[in-house]
């Protein structure tokens, strides 16, 4: 079985290699010969970003963990929890039918109708949708991931954007990249993977979104990724895939 190039590659060649490659890279030959089963063993986006999330990210969702299990007890957090996946789930299978127009606003189902409400303007924008909850991988750095959709968004060049739907269940507003996390990591490594992945008659993605839906029907606080910050956050996934990396090596 063929390994993934980043498992072949020692240390100081890794890291010279990861210098040369940008978000924009174009379709590797590399990809359409990468058989399904061995994509499936790449490690998903998700999971590096648990991995290697900053000591100060994991200091601050200990914290909330904490606080909601002394609220509610181990078994109403666990239960709460549940419920929030459920949610969240729903609020994107909506997204994903409004989008491909198998459902109307109207026919959204109560529980989620804030959610829904508050990305009711930025719904409105979309003028096309290439994808939805489509998968791709990266196979030079050996990663994996799906996305949330491709859309355009009326603009003049009709450019592609690689958009992310949030859901935020408590009353904190995301008003800034800064803010969100590992939210922009998340998007610059999806767009790497989708760009390097892609048939090459489809165009490239160079600009990303990131739109945080609230529960109580609040106007989406919508993020842009430009091509700029694209890349830079880029370099900073690109950091923690070796840092990733480095734990596995470690552990074997």
């Amino acid at each position: 079985m063929q390994r993934p190039l980043w498992l072949l590659l020692s240390r100081p060649t890794y890291c010279q290699l990861v210098r040369f490659i940008s978000v924009f890279d174009g379709p590797s030959i590399e990809c359409p010969e990468i058989h399904h089963f061995t994509r499936r063993k790449f490690p998903t986006v998700s999971t590096i970003i648990n991995k290697t999330m900053p000591i100060e990210n994991a200091l601050v969702l200990r914290k909330w963990q904490e606080k909601m299990r002394k609220q509610l007890g181990d078994r109403g957090f666990n239960e709460y929890m549940s419920r929030v996946k459920a949610l969240g789930q729903d609020v994107h299978q909506a997204i994903c039918n409004l989008l491909l127009n198998e459902k109307r606003l109207e026919d959204i189902p109560k529980p989620i109708e804030g959610y829904i409400h508050s990305l009711e303007a930025i719904l409105k924008r979309v003028t096309t949708t290439h994808s939805v909850e489509q998968e791709c991988c990266h196979p030079t750095l050996g990663y994996r991931g799906r996305f949330d959709s491709i859309n355009s968004f009326g603009t003049q060049n009709g450019s592609l954007v690689l958009t992310e739907w949030k859901t935020v269940h408590e009353g904190k507003r995301v008003t800034s990249l800064e803010k969100a996390y590992d939210a922009p990591l998340q998007v610059a490594a999806y767009t790497a993977a989708y760009n390097v992945s892609r048939v090459p008659e489809m165009p490239e993605v160079r600009q990303g979104l990131i739109a945080y839906a609230y529960a109580d029907g609040y106007p989406a606080d919508v993020l842009i990724l430009g091509e700029e910050h694209l890349e830079h956050y880029f370099q900073l996934w690109l950091n923690r895939i070796e840092v990733y990396n480095e734990t596995i090596r470690s552990v074997n």
